[in-house]
């Protein structure tokens, strides 16, 4: 359980990064 769990942590994470990524060049985007 504990593997399957960290995986599942790190992936939930790097979705989370990723979709901060994409938010922060909308916004850059609007600035220009």
């Amino acid at each position: 359980w504990r593997g399957a769990d960290s995986r599942w942590e790190e992936a939930f994470i790097a979705g989370l990064n990723h979709l901060l990524d994409l938010f922060n060049q909308a916004k850059n985007e609007d600035e220009k």
